[in-house]
């Protein structure tokens, strides 16, 4: 009952959100401009995190979950599933999925062809038979969750996917919390009319990685995501030993969750997010919701 409520709750507040905003959020001529490095940049960590599993043939498809549609039915200018797949998406078929049913009607309405099947669905209690997926792909789904029922969405994560399969989670990220005020100045400037949202928290990647390998994920690739990961100067110095040994000691206190200490890779890109991508280990306990 507790569950069904929150969803219900949930699906009013974004049903809400997608009826408050206009057809689509008007973009500011710099928005405008970095919109097509944003879109870039999500190409370039999905096809990252997903090539791998694109058989040697390429007759089979790899079956993909997306766990929300926000992109597809609001806000395609930042991108969406085709932008994100780039040359792979003729090796996939994706499965969106939202809580909200009016952004789900948009996404339909808006898709491309017939590559996106779209069903509402509450990625708490996701209506998919365990072991029915190759990949899923959470594009900033994870920290939009109330933060106690985090590792009930990761469990079902775990059980839509096959053994072996593919987890891909970009998330809001307590890694600099000076960042988040340079973020929201930088989303202001690009886009009109989209504030901040109920239900959304900043993630600890160590949090985050932990409670992966606790659901039998092991971590397979991890790096930070900002405003300039794309930039000549972060590609410079995020390879800079001197610039890692110079801002080291200073800067180390400011950093939570961080694996790996080399702090110009969080420090240039001002990382706002983080990427995690994890494979499903064999032989894992099964998750207790859905269908089986």
């Amino acid at each position: 009952m507790r569950e069904a409520q929150g969803s219900e709750l949930m699906r009013e507040y974004w049903d809400s959100v997608a009826i408050s905003l206009p057809q689509k959020p008007k973009y500011s001529r710099f928005g405008r401009m970095v919109a097509p490095y944003w879109r870039l940049e999500r190409r370039l960590v999905v096809e990252s995190s997903l090539t791998p599993l694109i058989p040697a043939s390429g007759e089979e498809k790899v079956l993909l979950l997306k766990t929300d549609l926000w992109n597809e039915g609001i806000d395609d200018s930042a991108g969406d599933i085709h932008d994100f797949l780039g040359d792979i998406r003729r090796f996939a078929e994706v499965v969106g999925i939202d809580v909200s049913p009016i952004i789900c009607r948009s996404a339909g309405s808006r898709a491309r062809d017939e590559e996106l099947k779209v069903a509402c669905a509450d990625v708490r209690r996701l209506p998919f038979r365990s072991g029915t997926f190759d990949a899923v792909l959470d594009v900033s789904t994870l920290d939009h969750i109330p933060p106690d029922n985090i590792a009930l969405v990761i469990g079902e994560y775990k059980r839509v996917l096959r053994e072996g399969g593919t987890l891909t989670l970009i998330f809001d990220s307590d890694t600099f919390w000076w960042v988040s005020y340079l973020r929201n100045i930088f989303n202001r400037l690009r886009c009109q009319g989209v504030g901040e949202f109920q239900f959304w928290c900043k993630l600890s990647p160590y949090w985050v990685r932990r409670k992966l390998s606790e659901h039998g994920f092991t971590i397979r690739n991890e790096f930070p995501l900002g405003i300039l990961s794309l930039s000549p100067l972060y590609l410079i110095a995020s390879r800079s030993n001197l610039v890692g040994k110079l801002i080291r000691s200073p800067l180390c206190s400011s950093v939570k969750g961080a694996k790996f200490t080399k702090l110009s890779r969080y420090l240039f890109p001002l990382a706002s997010q983080y990427m995690l991508v994890a494979k499903k280990r064999e032989g894992g306990l099964k998750g207790s919701a859905g269908e089986d």
